[in-house]
């Protein structure tokens, strides 16, 4: 699957590093490919002496940092080596597998690794790398906003070292649905999963819930004999466990609740006594106030195929009243169907700017102006509105182009490097509104 996977030897010899320890490093060039680098968190106690577990991570914007950051409090805590691939984002499948090649030739080369705490993660479509990493030589993935389609993926069953997989999605998440099922697939093939939510959309988690799966990965290594079982860590993690349920339980989030105490139950049955959280798990399960929060859940995830189903067989130029109509229902939050219209709302501005982008690549401006409004119509973000100026000055419509970029400052552009080191605003260079609008934004002090 992976060449250098096979080629390199996890937790050969490591060379000595000169990297800095305890902060985020943003950019490490690749010894053996200058042209692939990556973010790194080294835990201020790293040294040789010893064998670490690392956590490789991948972005869907190719921002390596943003994970390393995301995980290197709880990597700090627990021990852990972060690396992010500035190089892997969303696209092409060649261009991911050679970043990660890259990346792993690289840290095994470079650090004391652990070949037995091998872990990855990646958000949203970067999850692939972080599958394909996991299931070929990871002791746990854990998946952010993402997964794959349970019927394309192969599993080794007979694989020497079990998996553990940690999911975690926002609840109003497009992606919600299909981490759920591919964990349920997981699970039947002998997984040891572990299902989070947050109140969010299609995104990374929260750092609570990175230093979750962190703690979590802990609780399987010490079950499989690949971290010492000390009886603090594991009193800390479980009473860890028991505040978030008990937290849950006492802000009426019942099913939650129910779901952080059965997964004590589950996690800490070889380690602790778990008789009492079970049976709260149980109770809280089978309450009528769980019982109603996941038929809700259901039903939103019902409608949202629905809805997605619809606006796959419905022409481009009747989404807009549609748009709208979704936009007020996810504004009545928590009442009612906000959880599906947002989710439907996030999976339509995500296939209208690649679709854009695709017709920007195939010089189709018209096409991509079309779907670059209907984007910044569901999220009128700056980049958006960057994304349709583009679009506009390539098609030499400076005027509208200029408007959008006002539309960007608006929404909030601070950075006017955006726009001066981006070729295609060179049409809109000598236009006097142009200049308005950088002069508009500050310059960096």
């Amino acid at each position: 699957m992976l060449t250098v996977l096979a080629g390199v030897a996890a937790g050969q010899e490591a060379s000595p590093s000169p990297l800095p320890t305890g902060r985020v490093v943003d950019s490490v060039v690749c010894l053996h490919d200058p042209s692939q680098s990556y973010a790194l968190y080294l835990p201020s106690g790293y040294d040789t002496q010893r064998r670490w577990p690392i956590l490789y991570a991948f972005a869907p914007n190719g921002r390596g940092s943003m994970p390393v950051n995301l995980f290197s409090e709880a990597a700090e805590d627990y021990g852990y080596i972060v690396v992010g691939s500035n190089n892997s984002k969303n696209g092409p499948m060649a261009p991911i597998l050679a970043a990660m090649d890259a990346l792993w030739r690289d840290t095994q080369t470079r650090f004391a690794i652990d070949p037995n705490r091998i872990y990855s993660t990646g958000s949203s479509g970067a999850t692939s790398p972080a599958i394909l990493l996991g299931f070929a030589q990871g002791a746990g993935v854990i998946a952010c906003a993402g997964a794959l389609d349970a019927r394309s993926v192969h599993y080794p069953k007979d694989r020497v070292k079990p998996l553990s997989w940690f999911g975690v999605a926002g609840i109003a998440d497009f992606n919600y649905p299909l981490m759920e099922s591919f964990g349920r697939h997981l699970q039947k093939l002998g997984v040891a999963t572990r299902f989070v939510t947050f109140d969010g959309r299609h995104s990374w988690p929260p750092k609570e819930v990175a230093r979750q799966a962190i703690e979590w990965m802990e609780i399987q290594a010490i079950k499989s004999g690949d971290r010492k079982r000390d009886p603090s860590v594991i009193d800390a993690l479980f009473q860890g466990g028991l505040v978030r349920a008990r937290e849950r339980e006492a802000a009426g989030r019942v099913d939650e609740a129910a779901t952080e105490y059965a997964a004590l139950a589950r996690d800490f049955a070889e380690l602790k006594p778990v008789a009492e959280v079970e049976a709260k798990a149980r109770a809280l399960y089978e309450s009528k106030q769980a019982r109603t929060a996941r038929r809700c859940l259901k039903e939103a995830s019902r409608r949202q195929q629905e809805e997605m189903a619809s606006f796959a067989e419905t022409t481009r130029d009747l989404w807009s009243s549609r748009i709208e109509r979704l936009k007020k229902e996810a504004a009545r939050k928590p009442a009612g169907d906000w959880i599906c219209a947002r989710r439907v709302l996030d999976y339509l501005h995500i296939v209208t700017m690649e679709a854009a982008r695709e017709s920007m690549e195939k010089r189709d401006y018209a096409a991509a102006i079309a779907d670059f409004r209907l984007s910044v119509g569901i999220e009128p973000s700056a980049m958006a509105y960057i994304a349709l100026s583009r679009a506009l000055a390539l098609q030499k419509d400076k005027r509208k182009a200029i408007d959008a970029l006002w539309s960007a400052v608006a929404a909030g552009l601070r950075d006017r490097a955006v726009l001066e080191r981006e070729k295609d605003f060179d049409v809109l260079r000598q236009e006097p509104e142009y200049l308005e609008v950088l002069e508009s934004i500050a310059p960096p002090e």
